[in-house]
């Protein structure tokens, strides 16, 4: 790949994943969107992921950016102002030049003195398919991007990576990559980041239908996209852990009945529904696991609400739906059937309180289920959590029941 140099405006964006007015002595794994005149070539925008390290009078941050190829060994960034954690406001000058293996690093220095250290490699090398529908439709909603490593001898095992949005996101399996998938693509593992329908369009069990119809799609496909059918774990983080525990609990569950209600888990989406949607192993991150015990538990929101995220997705007031709540609750399936899970959730967690891993934990512990759960000390819902302690804890899982 070969590089040339260019002068840059540049703004990076945080995601919701950083709030303001925090400083943190640990590496923290965000999203962004670089903007800027005169770009790169061809025009557009650069999505970045980087990591933050350090409080605000010394930042690092590891930026991983796609640029495709353009030429010589250096690049030079002008930034008019670049907020890391909202708190620095201030211009910063950065140089980086080209290492082996391809990637560019160097320092920026903001007005303040402040160093930020950067770091951009090439995009993934590795064999990747994108966009590809998994339930016959062309619903935005059913379509997944899978992504091989650059080495290594296939059939490769697969982790189906889900991000959260509040349930409420129907296109996010780029930010499910780039978040969860890509220390995992770097260990080994092909990476299939999905997308599900919104509960704003359609409420639950749809998206858990969705989830078990990229599982069949993946494993009836295996040979085509040289994965391992035979060991598929699945992590997401949030709404995204509600539905990768779901996965877990419901392993070998069609229908449930609880009072009057029965649902179908297992669903009808796509064409392979004689395929198995079991999964081998779960990482959950901090997601949901029981509705109605959220708000006792503390939480800065309002889950009982009409309009939460929780009662959008199963069609009315969680307090006032028992029935559907709790088959909409991944501890409502627990047995000794299920795979083993990693909990990982942070006790000064805002939006899900970590009460719903511990209650998920004790379940899965009772149950005799193969369990571990991770509190992290002044862990946020995101902030604190995706840190290398914490990615390599899930690594090290899935090595332990899908490599070994």
């Amino acid at each position: 790949m070969r590089f040339r140099s260019f002068g840059l405006t540049a703004f990076l964006l945080l995601s919701a994943l950083v709030p303001s007015g925090c400083a943190h002595t640990s590496p923290t794994l965000v999203n962004g969107t670089w903007f800027g005149s005169g770009g790169p070539p061809g025009g557009g925008s650069v999505e970045l992921e980087y990591e933050v390290v350090g409080a605000r009078d010394s930042l690092a941050i590891t930026i991983l950016a796609e640029f495709g190829e353009f030429e010589a060994h250096e690049i030079r960034l002008e930034s008019d102002e670049l907020r890391f954690w909202h708190q620095v406001d201030e211009r910063y000058d950065c140089v980086l030049k080209l290492q082996e293996g391809g990637s560019y690093s160097g320092d920026c220095v903001g007005e303040s003195g402040a160093v930020v250290s950067l770091r951009m490699r090439p995009p993934h090398a590795g064999e990747q398919w994108m966009d590809v529908r998994y339930a016959a439709d062309t619903l935005t909603g059913h379509r997944m991007d899978i992504y091989l490593p650059e080495t290594g001898e296939a059939p490769f095992p697969a982790v189906v990576v889900i991000a959260g949005s509040a349930f409420a996101g129907n296109d996010t399996k780029e930010g499910a990559y780039r978040i969860i998938g890509v220390p995992l693509l770097e260990a080994g593992y092909a990476v299939v980041a999905i997308n599900h329908r919104s509960s704003l369009n359609v409420i639950f069990p749809a998206q858990i239908h969705d989830v078990k119809a990229t599982v069949r799609f993946i494993r009836a496909n295996a040979s085509r996209f040289r994965l391992d059918a035979d060991r598929i774990g699945i992590a997401g983080a949030s709404s995204g852990g509600h539905l990768a525990a779901m996965m877990g609990t419901t392993r070998n569950v069609d229908t449930h009945t609880i009072g009057s209600v029965s649902l179908s888990l297992e669903g009808s989406v796509g064409e392979l529904l004689e395929e198995s949607s079991s999964v081998d192993a779960v990482v959950d991150w901090y997601g949901p696991t029981t509705f109605q015990a959220m708000d006792a538990c503390g939480s800065e929101m309002v889950h009982d609400a009409p309009d939460s995220p929780a009662s959008i997705l199963i069609g009315g007031p969680i307090q006032e739906n028992d029935e559907l709540s709790a088959l909409a609750d991944p501890i409502t399936y627990v047995d000794a059937d299920d795979p083993p899970f990693l909990i990982l959730h942070g006790d000064a967690d805002p939006l899900v309180p970590h009460c719903q891993s511990e209650l998920l934990y004790e379940a899965l512990q009772a149950a005799g289920v193969e369990s571990r759960l991770l509190i992290v000390p002044g862990g946020g819902h995101g902030r604190g959590m995706w840190i290398d302690t914490y990615i390599d804890q899930m690594v090290a899982f899935f090595d332990a029941h899908l490599k070994e």
